[in-house]
């Protein structure tokens, strides 16, 4: 019992880890976009601190209060300068970055490690005189990067355990009452402790979000290609066909450029059905579907319209292009035997085609028309052959008839 809960522990820590580790590289990459912006505004605000501290005047009879007014002065002239370079080096680093490196982590754990120790700077300085906002600088600085940075845990406890013992070294050499040490101590734990699990809680949050979009953009992939495709074959099935050669056919006619389509039905198909089953069709139907879309250029558009029919828009095509094409892939089906439940079957198919050509006005289902013409014809004509009908609009036709 004891040995099968520590196996699941152990396997649910490294699922837990493998989730960490395929987020973490969004996050940081997210962080640093955050920076981007966060240090734009902060750059005015140190500019300002650091202006308004450098002409503080000291009461009388107060002369350390010159060095705590000069200690924040040169910790907000110090940010000024870092702040700077570190947008600079964000900007550059993010700039036409889709995944994240070792420089990326880096730079999370220099801003935020510099901006915690700034924290921790401002409130040793108002500790040490009484001054100023106290320990409310350290906080503040520790939470805001706490809730910035988007960091796992490994990442995270280091940088604040490193602040509290620089700020814990620190205090004891203020020279501070025992009393008011021991109550900076505390309160300076508890500031860390406070900050890793708020870090904690967002990064819990942040990689739920994540993998939520992320198994919804799969969901959303996978419902997108069963709408466009056909289960069987993986070639798009004819209601994307037809949106896809209809917006392909507007802008042909706008480039004044030819189209093509062809019609392929493969021969006596109810005849495998019927004497090998519905099984050894599907299996013929996938290699007709391999044969088109192995055959055809990376232009050209293959889909399955239903039953035994298949069609392949040619962009850019002639006539002369289009024949061509479809004889090849009525050779290549021709001399190529399938292997069908331990039978070879010789299957064959034929193919209608038609032109719109670039001074010709048409739409999808007028071409297809004239190419299930020319597909008619093949098949009267003894199948196993290609046939070519011109394309005329239905209006032309209905006139002629």
């Amino acid at each position: 019992m004891i040995a099968d809960r520590a196996r699941l522990l152990i396997a649910a820590m490294r699922q837990r880890s493998q989730e960490y580790q395929s987020v973490q590289g969004e996050a940081a990459l997210e962080t640093l976009r955050r920076y981007r912006k966060f240090i734009l505004f902060l750059l005015p605000m140190h500019l300002f601190f650091a202006w308004q501290f450098g002409h503080y005047q000291a009461p009388l009879g107060q002369p350390e209060l010159v060095g705590w007014a000069g200690t924040i002065t040169n910790a907000h002239t110090a940010m000024l300068v870092l702040d700077a370079l570190l947008w600079l080096c964000v900007e550059r680093h993010l700039r036409g970055r889709e995944a994240a490196n070792r420089w990326s982590y880096a730079l999370v754990l220099c801003a935020s490690g510099t901006y915690v120790v700034f924290g921790a700077i401002l409130s040793l300085a108002d500790v040490k005189v009484g001054a100023g906002a106290g320990i409310a600088s350290f906080l503040l600085t520790t939470i805001m990067i706490s809730v910035t940075a988007l960091m796992r845990p490994a990442l995270s406890w280091p940088l604040f355990l490193g602040v509290y013992l620089y700020f814990q070294q620190a205090i004891g050499a203020l020279g501070i009452s025992l009393a008011q040490q021991a109550s900076v101590q505390a309160i300076s734990l508890s500031i860390p402790l406070l900050a890793l699990l708020t870090s904690f809680t967002i990064w819990q949050q942040y990689v739920k979000t994540v993998l939520v979009q992320r198994q919804l953009s799969a969901r959303n992939a996978e419902l997108l290609h069963l709408a466009q495709h056909d289960p069987l074959t993986g070639l798009y099935n004819r209601r994307h066909f037809a949106a896809e050669a209809t917006a392909e056919l507007a802008r042909a006619h706008r480039a004044h450029s030819p189209s093509s389509i062809l019609i392929a039905d493969i021969d006596f198909f109810k005849k495998v059905n019927d004497q090998y089953g519905h099984p050894a069709g599907d299996q013929v139907l996938k290699e007709v579907a391999n044969v088109l879309a192995s055959n055809v250029r990376a232009t050209d558009v293959v889909a399955r319209l239903g039953g035994e029919e298949f069609i392949v828009l040619m962009p850019h095509t002639t006539r002369d292009g289009a024949m061509a094409l479809a004889e090849k892939l009525r050779s290549n089906m021709d001399k190529r035997p399938m292997q069908v439940e331990a039978q070879t079957l010789a299957v064959t198919v034929s193919v209608g085609v038609s032109e719109l050509a670039a001074d010709q006005d048409g739409g999808f289902e007028d071409l297809y028309i004239a190419a299930d013409t020319a597909l008619y014809a093949a098949k009267s004509n003894g199948r196993n052959r290609v046939e070519w009908a011109p394309f005329r609009l239905r209006e032309e036709s209905d006139t002629q008839v």
